[in-house]
């Protein structure tokens, strides 16, 4: 209808669609009278099926998805099986741009040198446009490329206005695509070149089982005088009436801006006049003609602006306000936590204080329960020395008494003597037995004296003794108390300058709580101010 020069290039044949129903209703007998639903991605297939006569239903996959959505169903639900008849191999990727080109690399590895692959409204009809107009075709020359791989929509089938991929990424879309392709060529994938020549032939000779010459072959006709003849070129008179009508009698407002989905202002005026179109389409008749309506409306959207805007500032107003109280009465309850934190601050100062002179005193009660331990250690070692020299001196005291018993028995056998001696010698030897007797019987009335004084203070030094060896053993315990003190002494000390050193950190957070505190509540000052001032402003709409 719009390029009938273009109609010797086009391909005689239908879409794979279409040739599926005319081998259903040639070769499956059984089918003839029954009805044919195609699930397709495309709304354009409507128009296939008519221009044909053939295929009762285009069901799009929007239709299914909105069907499972309103019945509450998934299609997940459902166990996967395969086709009735065998699955398609390259012809996977047929929807996509340039699938076309792919499939028939089974029989041309080469195709991809002579094939244009273009895909997009735009684009396809600017090429087809130039194509028609080119030089080539009007000289009888051939195109560039001898096939044009062309797809209406950017994203292939596989992007159709019927499907639900419309917003995707091409990426995402054609995944799920080009997974199924490289399954099915594996499948397919012939292990020799016997295997390859005998799939190869059993494929042709599947294709022949269901081949009939000119039954899947379309022809195209040509309807460009039915379009030129609804289509009238109007006059220039006409064209410029139709632009009064639609505000552009002003060449500067003829922006061929292409909104309308025309190429220029004088196509969407002629389209006008024809019937085909409406000014309403027009993006500068709609900006004109909406200004009286958009006054009015704007006026009544103030109005609603006004209302609702005075209703929330108020509302904001009293959030405002409680906020405001809020943050005075945070401001208090900080104050008197900094007040309080402060105080116990310096109570742990004090403490820490105390601590540590208990801490110098410890240490100087260990350093003199060291010195007295080890002046006791002295002491022992003397009361030791002492006791053994009493032992000497006792046994000396034993010798002492021993001497004089035998000088004791030497006197007394010498008065005998002296008493079977001669009158004169024995009178003199009994003198000096009396006297020898007197000598040793006064050492030995003192050593034994001397030996129970010694006893007596053998038996005190036994004593302090073990009264030192006691007292010995306390000063061991108390050093081991008095470690324990200065250790816990030491830990308090060290937790305590932890705990002063958070509670100074403490403080000055409050400190700086103390200073943010004041900034929201001058900005809650301001903003009530503000409020009160945009309410105000709002108000004054109101006269508007």
């Amino acid at each position: 209808m719009y390029r009938p020069e273009l109609i010797p290039y086009l391909a005689p044949a239908d879409s794979p669609m279409l040739h599926t129903m005319k081998m259903i209703k040639r070769f499956y007998p059984q089918y003839k009278n029954h009805r044919i639903a195609a699930i397709s991605p495309c709304y354009s297939k409507r128009r296939e099926f008519d221009a044909v006569g053939m295929g009762d239903y285009n069901v799009t996959f929007q239709s299914i998805q909105r069907y499972f959505d309103e019945s509450g169903k998934s299609i997940g639900a459902y166990p996967a099986v395969e086709y009735d008849n065998p699955p398609a191999e390259r012809a996977v990727v047929f929807s996509s741009p340039g699938g076309l080109m792919r499939t028939l690399q089974r029989y041309d590895d080469e195709i991809t040198s002579y094939t244009r692959k273009i895909e997009g409204p735009h684009e396809v009809y600017r090429y087809l446009a130039y194509l028609g107009d080119s030089l080539n075709l009007k000289q009888g020359k051939a195109p560039v490329y001898k096939i044009i791989d062309c797809l209406n929509c950017s994203m292939g089938c596989n992007g159709g206005p019927g499907t639900m991929n419309r917003n995707k990424h091409l990426d995402d879309v054609e995944y799920f695509v080009e997974q199924r392709q490289r399954e099915m060529r594996k499948k397919y994938q012939p292990a020799t070149l016997l295997q390859k020549l005998f799939s190869r032939g059993k494929l042709e000779k599947m294709l022949d089982t269901y081949w009939e010459a000119g039954l899947y072959r379309r022809s195209y006709t040509d309807r460009s005088a039915l379009f030129r003849e609804r289509v009238k070129d109007p006059s220039a008179s006409a064209l410029e009436a139709m632009f009064r009508t639609m505000h552009k009698e002003n060449p500067v407002n003829r922006l061929n801006c292409g909104a309308c989905g025309y190429r220029s202002c004088e196509q969407m005026a002629t389209a006008i006049i024809n019937g085909l179109n409406k000014p309403e389409n027009c993006r500068h008749y709609q900006e004109i003609e909406k200004e009286p309506r958009a006054n009015e409306k704007s006026a009544r959207m103030i109005r609603q602006v006004y209302e609702h805007t005075l209703k929330e500032m108020h509302k904001n107003k009293n959030g405002i306000e409680a906020l405001s109280s809020q943050i005075n009465e945070t401001v208090d309850y900080v104050s008197r936590s900094s007040q309080a934190i402060k105080l116990m601050v310096e109570n742990i100062r004090s403490i820490h204080e105390n601590l540590d002179h208990n801490a110098q005193t410890v240490l100087k009660l260990n350093a003199s329960s060291a010195d007295g331990k080890e002046r006791l250690n002295k002491i022992g070692e003397i009361i030791d020395h002492v006791a053994e020299q009493s032992d000497i001196l006792i046994d000396t005291c034993k010798v002492i008494g021993g001497i004089a018993d035998e000088t004791n028995i030497l006197g007394i056998n010498a008065a005998i003597e002296a008493a079977h001696a001669e009158d004169a010698i024995g009178k003199g030897f009994a003198v000096v037995a009396s006297e020898i007797r007197k000598l040793a019987d006064n050492p030995r009335r003192q050593a034994v004296k001397t030996t129970d004084n010694l006893n007596s203070i053998k038996t005190l030094i036994d004593t302090s003794k073990k009264f030192s060896v006691y007292a010995q053993e306390q000063f061991n315990q108390m050093a081991v108390l008095i470690d324990t003190v200065k250790n816990e002494e030491l830990s308090i000390q060290n937790a305590m300058s932890t705990h002063d050193a958070g509670g100074s950190q403490v403080l000055e957070a409050l400190n700086e709580i103390n200073v943010l505190i004041g900034k929201i509540k001058d900005t809650s000052a301001t903003l009530l101010a503000s409020g009160e001032a945009v309410i105000q402003d709002v108000s004054s709409l109101k006269n508007m």
